[in-house]
């Protein structure tokens, strides 16, 4: 029986250390080496048809070189684009990314799902906008077997945490509606207790624990005196969200503004607008969330709350780094601002 080719004979072949030989085919490009280099050892390993024996490494350093990413219930455009912005750092370091959801089949029976997730096999998990109904498994995170990192437009106290500020945002998202003369603005949203809408914007005009964009939707139009509207959307289903837009300009005419959730929702709204013979920002008014780009490759381009996704992945990483190399240090934390673009939909000016 032949000898199971090893790294040391990767190394002879192609003229290098083992420890180039492990970095690079490990994918590690937080390590100089050459790319010429990369390419030779790579070269070598395929001659010979080395494989790494992935379990023998995580066996002898005690890590899987993997991390998970997990997204609330499903994963949308926004959310594809953290996956890429955080795969950049993961591949960067060499470690392997795994991406899941939590509560894709009951959002309010997640607890399976962390389980899985913490004793999976990975280093780490990264929660992505891990929003309130998860708070009670929240202790499971807290004594759990690996680190955890939060990142998104909420934080859990007790766990390393980048944390995106949408209020600043929304504020001025709001106000810009409101100084170009919009009156009756809706808000377009997502997870809203349709059986009890004026409860829950009493909440948001009380209470931090709401999701931002409706605290600062709010919030904003009740100081300028304004009749606040909210309307819960699908992203799920497209078609059921078309229907509930349509069905609400039916009974009560064209809001002269509308405050999207997120980009996925403004550009359903943007087509049913057009669709129904409304001009932008003439007629309606349309802000979105996310900064997503296709939003600036429609007509017209969708105003927007763009959230740093670039600088909270890299925050989150180096978090990350951080608490596997140090367990016990204290909890880490930083805030974002997102950022409000203005673009045609909502203002004549540009």
């Amino acid at each position: 029986m032949h000898r199971r080719p090893t790294q040391a004979d990767v190394a002879r072949l192609a003229g290098v250390s083992k420890s180039t030989v492990g970095f690079a085919l490990s994918d590690r490009y937080d390590i100089a080496i050459p790319e010429t280099t990369r390419q030779r050892v790579k070269r070598a390993a395929l001659e010979i048809n080395y494989r790494p024996n992935l379990a023998a490494r995580a066996l002898t350093s005690g890590r899987m070189n993997a991390v998970t990413i997990a997204f609330p219930g499903s994963i949308h455009s926004y959310h594809a684009r953290v996956l890429e912005a955080f795969e950049y750092h993961s591949n960067m370091h060499g470690y392997h990314l795994i991406a899941s959801t939590i509560g894709s089949l009951d959002s309010h029976k997640s607890g399976l799902d962390f389980s899985t997730l913490l004793h999976g096999p990975s280093d780490a998990v990264v929660l992505v906008d891990a929003f309130g109904h998860y708070m009670p498994d929240v202790n499971e995170i807290l004594s759990g077997p690996k680190p955890v990192v939060s990142m998104g437009i909420t934080s859990i106290d007790g766990i390393d945490s980048v944390l995106i500020d949408l209020k600043a945002g929304g504020d001025a998202a709001c106000r810009h509606l409101i100084d170009g003369g919009a009156r009756n603005i809706m808000y377009f949203g997502v997870n809203l207790p349709q059986a009890d809408i004026p409860a829950y914007i009493a909440k948001c005009l009380v209470s931090d624990d709401a999701d931002p964009r409706c605290i600062a939707f709010c919030r904003t139009a009740d100081a300028a005196g304004l009749p606040i509207h909210m309307v819960g959307g699908d992203l799920n289903d497209r078609r059921a969200t078309i229907e509930t837009l349509e069905a609400y300009i039916a009974a009560n005419g064209c809001p002269d503004a509308i405050f999207c959730h997120n980009d996925t929702l403004a550009i359903r709204v943007h087509g049913v607008l057009r669709r129904l013979g409304f001009q932008m920002p003439r007629d309606v008014r349309l802000v979105g969330c996310d900064g997503i780009e296709v939003c600036e490759d429609i007509e017209p381009p969708v105003s927007t709350i763009k959230q740093p996704v670039e600088e909270m992945c890299k925050a989150a990483w180096d978090f990350l780094q951080t608490r596997l190399a140090e367990p016990e240090r204290p909890r880490q934390f930083v805030r974002i601002e997102a950022q409000f673009l203005p673009r045609a939909s909502s203002t004549s000016t540009l």
